[in-house]
Formats: structure tokens, sequence, C-alpha cells
């Protein structure tokens, strides 16, 4: 049984997709901490990865009036990159390299798409690593030196940036969500594991089939 004071209070209106909320908490973490670091509004953000932390928190910053682009490995007719499209986000098949954007946020687990994207920083620019392990390649220091720019890399979140998610899942598009989640029985779990999800963004499976089993 967990403490009262560990649990946060998810809006009836949210519950439907409240699942949505622990990956967003870890978005959330990284806003809050890039507007600590970038001493101006941030007015350009670039994605890289369109799994769903990367769709969430291109959602988080779409609802703060940032302009957003996300960029995949996936073809642009890839569902993925056809549901950044539809809900109001720029989806882009090649690493951009024009300095246009306040902050990048690594989401792919790639290191090597991360230093080839830096170029895009724009002066003040602030990039955040969530998943990127080590590799080798140059790291541009005269590049940050020069512009004032700042990399840091972020894991888990705090209460606060899960009550954060939950207030922004209710500001989202609740059509835009659920289409994120597939929703699945309990029994295919297998399915899931093997890494075939057809292009689903969230897979969740319902244990709802299983009590019936146990019963």
């Amino acid at each position: 049984m967990e403490e009262a004071d560990h649990l946060i209070r998810v809006p009836r209106a949210v519950a439907e997709f409240a699942v949505l909320a622990e990956p967003l908490s870890v978005v959330e973490k990284v806003i809050e901490r890039a507007q600590e670091i970038h001493p101006q509004a941030i007015t350009e953000a670039l994605i890289l990865g369109a799994g769903s932390v990367g769709l969430l928190a291109a959602q988080a910053l779409l609802v703060r009036g940032i302009g957003v682009a996300v960029y995949s490995v996936e073809p642009a007719d890839h569902p993925r990159a056809k549901w950044a499209q539809t809900h109001g986000v720029t989806y882009l098949t090649a690493v951009p390299s024009t300095p246009r954007f306040d902050l990048i946020i690594e989401a792919c687990g790639s290191a090597t798409t991360a230093l080839a994207a830096m170029p895009a920083l724009a002066p003040l620019g602030v990039m955040a690593i969530l998943g990127a392990r080590n590799t080798l390649g140059a790291i541009p220091f005269e590049q940050m030196l020069l512009k004032n720019q700042a990399v840091f890399g972020s894991v888990n979140a705090a209460p606060s940036h899960y009550r954060a998610a939950v207030e922004d899942l209710a500001r989202m598009d609740p059509s835009a969500l659920n289409s994120m989640i597939s929703r699945r029985p309990f029994s295919e779990y297998g399915v899931s594991f093997s890494g075939v999800s057809e292009g689903a963004i969230k897979v969740v499976h319902s244990l709802a089939d299983q009590a019936e089993r146990v019963r």
C-alpha cells in the first residue's frame, strides 16, 4: 500500500489517458530545467525521436505556444510520422543543420544523432539528453563556447513533474492523446515484447481479461 502523500490525484476527465503521465513527467522535468538554463523565451524546439516520450514532448511544447519539429528515422508515411503531422508537428526525415532551435530534446537513444543535431542549436540554445549512450565523435566545444550553449542530461522525475504532467494532459487534445494509445488484451503481451508494434506510439495491456481467467 502506497502512502497518500506519494500519490498524484488524476481528474476523471484525464483518467482515460493518465497512463501517459509517467513518460510525460520526464518531459516536464526537461522543460523546467531548460527554461531555467535558457535566458530567453524558447520559441522553437527540435525533438529527436518519435516514440512516446518524443511525441509527448512535442505536445507539451505545443500547448506552451512553442513551434516543434520532430526528427526520426521512420519514413514520412509511417504511422507515427503521420500522427505527428496530423497534430501540429513538423516531421523531418533528415537531421537539420540550420542553427534555429532554442531547445533540442534527444529522445531517440542515439548519441550519434544527438551529435549530428548540435549544429542546429541556436545561440543560447539548450540540448537535453534523455537516452543516448556513449559514442565516438567530435563535440563542438568551440560552438558551445562562442554561442553560450548548454547540454544537460536528465532521468526520472519528482512529484511536482507528475503533477505538471497531469495538468498538461488536461490541456492537450483528448483525441490526440487517445490516438497515441494502442490498447490490447493482457494475453497479447508476448507480441508487444517481441517489438512488433505496427507503428503504435504507446501500447497498453488491460488486466481485465486476465482477471476473468483468475476467477
